[in-house]
């Protein structure tokens, strides 16, 4: 991990040197943001991957259709292992959608992945396969990742999945196949493996079929979206409401700020007009938990859609029913967490695709 975030943290070095020497190049202007972008969306998939081994609760869920990130999946692997083992992905194209953590599928992948490494120290092939499945207990999508290794001897079968169990001696900690196991049945699904001593090793995740798609397809067909014209940021790190603040400004919203829930709260008592609040989740006094329930009391007209880079409470399987992004996070994300629309509404501003 310290590898990793050094490596990002020398992009944005990088980054801000060459910005100081070529301010009126555009070119390298474009280049450099881009460069940018890509080192967010990586270290955001860093911590988000980390998280997942703590992870107790399974609020992060989406709708995905897993045919269509073949390429992801790909490169996601590819990374676990070494230049002698290759990669085959055979996906149906009809595949159901699915709701699950995105991040525990990432890192289970990672974690059969790495296993398949390790069965194969000369090299090998590795496949996944997904299909479709109806079972006698309900329908589900199959994602099978089969190896050429070693296998797994019979008497280990039924304890491969254990915690701390491994037949690998010190190159493991036998954690891997145990956050398997956990990501699947946190998602309502199973895991089973498949071996012959010798022949290699299948390890199959059964994942639900997901029933949100309809709903999810409806809301996205029902016009242009939009932010509201007015909101109320509330961030105790004056770092992080300044650059929230002058992204939402950029995109035409008013923004008042708070420091805390209780600085909103006094805000909100003296002006009727604030219908809409960004609120972080981990705050000093209040939290943004705390300030969303006190808001639902008082003030049920309010729009509350919170925020947070990490947040014990959430991570221990705390439920809210408020919208919550995820730091770091794209204005455009927003949107759909205020579920605005801007077709002929005057207080909503309509958000500018990204370039």
């Amino acid at each position: 991990m310290a590898h990793d975030f050094n490596n990002l943290l020398m992009v944005f070095q990088g980054a801000m040197e060459g910005l100081k020497r070529r301010r009126n190049d555009d070119t390298k202007f474009a280049a450099t943001m881009d460069m940018m972008a890509e080192g967010i969306a990586r270290g955001k998939a860093i911590t988000d991957r980390l998280l997942s081994f703590s992870r107790r609760s399974n609020q992060d869920v989406e709708t995905l259709f897993l045919q269509d990130r073949v390429e992801e999946f790909k490169q996601l692997v590819s990374q676990a292992l070494t230049d002698r083992v290759t990669v085959r992905i055979e996906l149906d194209d009809n595949l159901w959608p699915v709701a699950v953590d995105r991040q525990g599928l990432e890192i289970a992948l990672i974690n059969l992945a790495t296993n398949a490494k390790e069965a194969m120290p000369q090299g090998g092939r590795l496949t996944i396969r997904g299909r479709n499945a109806d079972t006698t207990s309900g329908a589900f999508v199959t994602l099978t990742v089969t190896d050429e290794g070693n296998g797994i001897k019979p008497t280990d079968l039924d304890r491969v999945f254990e915690p701390f169990f491994t037949t690998k001696g010190g190159k493991s900690i036998g954690l891997g196949l145990s956050q398997v196991y956990g990501f699947a049945n946190r998602n309502g699904g199973k895991v089973r493996v498949d071996s012959i001593e010798g022949e290699g090793a299948s390890f199959t995740i059964y994942l639900p079929r997901s029933t949100r798609y309809e709903e999810a397809r409806r809301l996205s067909s029902a016009g242009p979206v939009g932010l509201p014209r007015r909101i109320l940021l509330v961030d105790d790190t004056p770092d992080t409401l300044a650059a929230c603040k002058f992204a939402l400004e950029a995109e035409g919203v008013q923004v008042i700020t708070a420091s805390d829930g209780v600085d909103a709260l006094t805000l909100i008592s003296t002006d009727s007009t604030i219908r809409h609040v960004l609120s972080d989740v981990m705050m000093p006094n209040m939290s943004g938990l705390e300030l969303a329930d006190r808001l639902r009391r008082d003030y049920p007209e309010i729009t509350v859609v919170l925020m947070t880079g990490y947040s014990e409470a959430l991570e221990a399987g705390v439920r809210t029913d408020r919208p919550v992004v995820a730091k770091p996070f794209a204005v455009n994300e927003l949107v759909s967490a205020f579920g605005t629309r801007s077709a002929g509404v005057d207080n909503v501003v309509a958000i500018r695709p990204a370039p």
